[in-house]
């Protein structure tokens, strides 16, 4: 696998050289994360080259925000109020990028199918905050504050559609639903952050 990915890395260093056309992609939705077992923020830029009408490869750079609460009890006052202890993981996913279109298909359903493969390599960074509480059944929450630094090899599969309003027109909007494999670790945990992963974006071809 490492071989395997060393090579598809240089491939795409190298398209530069022999792609024309390229393209700009912007996408935004939501992605799962499998131990958090919660739905999370997803941001996402691509930079493709054109290979042929079938397939363009390109690089990746994911933002992937998560953040939660766990209500440690109830604070005497008026009002009553919660008292939380607050968690946020901030994930940054690198991709190499392949990428397999149908454009026959555009002439019968409109639009154009397409699926991409990525390996890559991701950095995430996680903050923790537990203010000091007493709750009312005599237990004591002494004030805590974590901050983790995690990383690992990550993958993602995406097939997805694109749509061209028109056909001269150098815009496309674009919608997929796949799954990363994103299980960042260092030296004490593992974090599986995987999951399903769904975007809706626009695409500039320049």
């Amino acid at each position: 696998m490492k071989r395997l990915s060393i090579l598809i890395i240089i491939v795409t260093l190298a398209l530069p050289a022999f792609a024309v056309d390229r393209e700009f992609v912007g996408k935004l939705g939501t992605s799962y994360a499998h131990d958090l077992e919660s739905f999370g923020f997803d941001l996402s830029a691509n930079y493709l080259f054109d290979i042929d009408p079938w397939f363009v490869a390109g690089f990746e750079a994911d933002f992937f925000w998560i953040p939660w609460e766990k209500k440690l009890g109830t604070k005497d006052g008026t009002p009553p109020k919660e008292v939380v202890a607050t968690t946020n993981t901030f994930a940054f996913p690198f991709f190499c990028n392949a990428q397999v279109r149908l454009p026959f298909l555009v002439d019968k359903i409109y639009v154009e199918p397409y699926i991409t493969v990525g390996i890559g390599y991701s950095l995430m960074f996680l903050t923790y905050h537990r203010p000091h509480f007493e709750d009312t059944d005599g237990t004591t929450y002494n004030k805590k504050n974590v901050f983790g630094f995690y990383h690992g090899f990550t993958w993602q599969f995406l097939p997805g559609v694109s749509f061209k309003p028109s056909p001269k027109s150098n815009i496309k909007f674009v919608a997929e639903l796949g799954y990363r494999g994103l299980s960042p670790g260092n030296a004490d945990e593992k974090i599986v952050m995987s999951g399903l992963l769904m975007r809706v974006g626009v695409l500039l071809q320049m």
